[in-house]
């Protein structure tokens, strides 16, 4: 839509006034941990203690259970992300590929230094939503003709897409969370999180789905850096940029 490109900016690169302080704004790290323990285990009953079918355990890790008074901070922090998410999912790929470094970014340092529940599932429903518009560029006709030219791929690739699946795998094999001897986020608790783990599930499923496309999109990118890196590529960039 018309001012789809100025709002996804205002929302990457947007000046942020709100606070980051986590004793004002969050939870004590006691409390947030006895929040997310008492969340896991609600998460983890099998159904035959409290009756649900698995239709319902599904919607309940989908939405992720309940929302504590002390994690508004983060719920506001994790709905900028959801709109960000909104954007990607509706903006041309072509018009999210030129952001792809900050997109990739903002996905990764969550999953990776947040303690956050809302705030991580809305970065793996942000990676998701990244993968699922590299798909919807692949397969999109115009006409008759195809014209999908892997723009999103190689912009994911060129901004450290494998970081990003690493990052999502670990998320999923719960390997980026707390145990008994060490912590994964020094002054934080983060347990394991049954709708992060979900929505990252998603994503490396649409990845999976687009392994042949990244394959090329990286082989691609590695050419443009060895042609970026040529000097004498470099000279007739600028010979012609000099004669025009």
């Amino acid at each position: 839509f018309l001012n789809g490109p100025s709002l996804l900016e205002t929302m990457l690169f947007g000046q942020m006034t709100m606070s980051t302080n986590q004793v004002e704004s969050g939870a004590s790290q006691n409390l947030s941990k006895l929040i997310q323990v008492q969340t896991h285990t609600y998460f983890q009953r099998s159904p035959q203690e409290d009756g649900d079918d698995d239709g319902e355990a599904r919607t309940r890790l989908g939405t992720g259970g309940p929302v504590f008074s002390c994690e508004e901070g983060d719920l506001l922090r994790s709905a900028a992300i959801s709109l960000v998410c909104e954007l990607v999912s509706t903006l041309h790929p072509v018009v999210i590929a030129q952001y792809c470094h900050a997109l990739v970014r903002l996905a990764l340092d969550a999953l990776q230094l947040e303690s956050s529940r809302p705030v991580r599932r809305s970065a793996a429903m942000l990676a998701r939503e990244l993968y699922a518009c590299v798909l919807r560029e692949e397969t999109e006709d115009e006409g008759t003709e195809r014209k999908a030219t892997s723009a999103m791929a190689i912009a994911m690739v060129c901004a450290g897409e494998d970081k990003l699946v690493n990052a999502l795998t670990r998320c999923v094999t719960a390997t980026d969370v707390d145990v008994d001897d060490s912590v994964a986020v020094k002054g934080k608790s983060r347990l394991v999180d049954p709708a992060t783990q979900s929505r990252s599930e998603e994503a490396l499923e649409l990845r999976g789905e687009l392994g042949i496309i990244f394959q090329m999109a990286t082989v691609v990118a590695k050419s443009m850096e060895r042609e970026a890196k040529d000097p004498a590529v470099e000279a007739v960039r600028k010979a012609l940029s000099e004669s025009i």
